[in-house]
């Protein structure tokens, strides 16, 4: 599957949340990329919305009244879904909440959101992020985690042409990082020393102070864990 990050509808719009260095818009360009994608895909193509506002700073500017609009112009290119999703706040090395817009932008957002099921076919279906209710909502979102291991960074990893990290959240963190996938295989760093260490130094108590969207599937994994006859797994969770 492949799946572009747009979080607009239009060029103006597109250029505000995701300017480009050489000062040349792409949104053009990556319309059309996604267009010919669309012609030859053999697995899925989407279309990411990130709902941001003036509460994001650094001057961006609201994108939810083209809510409605990127999910006709995702279908109209021949992409498979449209996903929205809220974006968070950033401080520091570990501060990942919901951010906080106003009031009467999610009431925007939502009058917005209200009319997607019109855009659904057949082949074209609309997407919800798992917390995208409580970002509307205004909902306070830090997060308590009473276990000591990460299930999740056992069956997940980030790779990336720079390291293999445990999760997206540590991109970047050194001490995070289990291996060079330049240096050596996979399977090599899967199994080695490096990342047995930082595996046994991730406690989500102590390092993850923050919203991971992992959360309710680590809680599951316990369960079934400490359950094991259990048939049955939480519906919310789509990757167990």
């Amino acid at each position: 599957w492949t799946r572009a990050s747009m979080d607009a509808a239009t060029q103006q719009t597109f250029d505000n949340l995701r300017p480009s260095k050489d000062g040349i818009s792409k949104f053009d360009s990556i319309i059309d990329g996604m267009k010919q994608l669309a012609k030859v895909k053999t697995g899925t193509l989407g279309f990411s919305y990130l709902i941001r506002t003036e509460a994001d700073g650094f001057g961006i500017k609201s994108n939810v009244h083209e809510i409605f609009d990127a999910a006709i112009l995702a279908r109209e290119i021949g992409c498979d879904y449209v996903e929205f999703k809220p974006s968070y706040s950033y401080a520091g090395d570990t501060e990942h909440a919901l951010l906080k817009h106003s009031p009467e932008r999610m009431n925007e957002a939502r009058r917005q959101l209200e009319h997607l099921h019109e855009v659904e076919t057949e082949n074209f279906r609309v997407v919800y992020a798992i917390n995208l209710k409580d970002s509307l909502d205004g909902v306070e979102s830090p997060q308590f985690k009473d276990y000591h291991f990460c299930p999740a960074a056992y069956l997940r990893t980030l790779i990336t042409p720079y390291g293999i990290y445990v999760c997206p959240y540590w991109r970047g963190k050194d001490r995070f990082k289990v291996g060079d996938p330049q240096k050596d295989s996979i399977k090599t760093i899967w199994q080695s020393q490096r990342r047995k260490e930082v595996m046994n130094s991730l406690d989500p108590i102590v390092k993850c102070n923050f919203h991971c969207l992992r959360n309710e599937t680590n809680r599951e994994i316990i369960r079934l864990m400490q359950n094991p006859n259990i048939e049955e797994v939480a519906e919310y969770d789509r990757f167990i």
